[in-house]
Parts: C-alpha cells; structure tokens; sequence
C-alpha cells in the first residue's frame, strides 16, 4: 500500500511529568505518547507560543509542566501525499481566526475542567495548510492544538494542551477522552495502471487494473463493428493488438501502433469483470 498506518493513536497524558515508560501502575499505565516541552517541532511551537504577528501568543505553562505528545502515525511510499486534517465526515473543518464564534467548530464529546464545550477548527492561519487544528472552549480559549508534521515518508502527530479538560470517570486517573469520529487525516495517492499485463494478441478490448475490486481502464478502438448474432467483432472492426516484442507492451489498433488516422477510447471504471481483466487469474487471454 502507498498510505500506511503506522500506529493506532497518540496519547497526551495531562498529569504532570511524562508517562511514557516504566511499568505500570495502578494509577498510571506509563504507555502514553508524552515527550518533554523542549522536544515539540520549532515551527509548530513558534505558531503557538510566539507573540503576534506570526504566532498565538500562548501561555505554554501547561505543556512545559505535563509535556507534549508525539506519535508516528502515518508511512507514505510513492507519490502519496498527507493533504492535512479533516472532520469526521473528510470535509474540511471551518477555520478558527480572531472573532470567530467558537460554536460554528466540529463539537466534540469532552469539556473542559469548567464545564466549557471544546469545538475542533483548522488553523488555517498558521501558514501550514491544514495541518495545524485547533480545540477551542466556547468561551474562545484555545484548549488544545494538533500538528501534523508530514513529509515525503510520513507524517508524526504532535499534541499539545493549555489547560485540563474533564475526564469523567473518577475511578480511573487515566480515563481517556479522544477525537474519534471528530478529526480525520486526509492523505491522496495516485491511481498507477500498467499495460505490461496486457496479453499479445487481438482483442476486442483491453482492461488493466490491480483487481476485480479495483478501478480499471478498458481500451478499445473508435470504429467497433460486431456480429448481430453474436456480438463477437467483424473483420472490418477496430481491434486492440498488443505484444511483447517491443518492450513490456506494444499497444495500437489493429496493429502495433497507432497509424494516423486511429483511435481508441481508454475509459475509466470501476470493478471490472475478472474474467476480462489482464493478469487476473483466469481473466483476459490472447486472443
């Protein structure tokens, strides 16, 4: 796969110190996601803790006290790309700036220690696309910020949190509150089809593509004559000839090229039939 998951979460334990080792215990597990505050990556630092222009200005009293918390959780391989948070639905998240009304955000299932519902917002400010997000208090603090610190091979997820939030469950000091369902990582990669898998021969058609269940591009030529009796083609209809000879695959209509004059329609699809598609295990054949 292009896009792989690497992980399944990132922790940020709020407890004061990091709980990120040692052996757990009956009031902390020790396997968090929790790094020291001097660890967090400069430029999402910089857009939270610097003074205006440029940056949030916030009080990083809480982070330097508790930590911060950093995961790799995404692997890309060829030409993927991470496009940067989305909600829970993959659409874009409003965009959280000075004066927006916090209520207009993706509400999440937490509150904060004082009770205040936390909505989710991108930060599209900050200069990073849409990889920075922002959980913001409905009476307009900022409560916590997520970073997605994407490259070429991956991405590794930062969190950091400004004030408590409420964890209900009284009996387990490390009860869990999380964004599942709420903030989404959206992430493109190419669709790549091979023709090298075509048989040679002369076919109606010609269909590639990894599987039964994947998208397929079928070609076939402009001018298709068939037998009414049958539908199989004429000797006078446009044919796929392909062959091994020139290289991986030589493709054309009615020969190995395409002449002047030619044509051929490359259709894209989904779920093409295994008995027709090139390469499959019983699919398409010479001739």
């Amino acid at each position: 796969m292009a896009i792989t998951l690497t992980g399944d979460s990132v922790t940020l334990d709020e407890s004061p110190g990091l709980q990120n080792t040692g052996v757990p215990t009956a009031t902390e597990d020790n396997n968090d996601s929790d790094v020291a505050f001097a660890t967090l990556q400069s430029t999402f630092a910089a857009r939270l803790f610097n003074a205006t222009p440029g940056g949030l200005g916030l009080d990083n009293t809480f982070s330097q006290d508790n930590g911060v918390a950093v995961a790799n959780l995404i692997s890309l391989s060829g030409q993927s790309t991470i496009t940067g948070f989305l909600d829970g639905s993959n659409n874009p998240l409003p965009n959280y700036t000075t004066g927006t009304d916090p209520t207009t955000g993706v509400l999440t299932t937490f509150t904060t220690l004082d009770g205040e519902a936390i909505y989710v917002f991108a930060d599209d400010d900050a200069g990073l696309g849409d990889n920075v997000a922002l959980g913001v208090a409905a009476n307009g603090d900022i409560v916590f910020a997520a970073y997605l610190d994407a490259d070429a091979t991956g991405a590794d997820v930062w969190l950091v949190q400004f004030e408590p939030i409420s964890n209900p469950l009284a009996t387990d000091p490390d009860d869990p509150v999380d964004l599942t369902g709420l903030l989404n990582v959206g992430a493109t990669t190419p669709l790549v089809f091979n023709f090298d898998t075509l048989p040679s021969g002369q076919n109606l058609f010609g269909i590639v593509g990894e599987s039964p269940t994947d998208p397929a591009i079928i070609v076939i030529g402009r001018d298709i004559v068939l037998n009414p009796a049958d539908n199989t083609f004429t000797n006078t209809s446009n044919t796929i000839n392909t062959s091994k000879g020139g290289g991986p695959t030589t493709i054309g209509v009615n020969n190995q090229m395409f002449d002047p004059g030619d044509g051929a329609y490359f259709t894209y699809v989904n779920d093409p039939v295994a008995n027709f598609l090139s390469g499959a295990p019983g699919g398409l054949t010479q001739n």
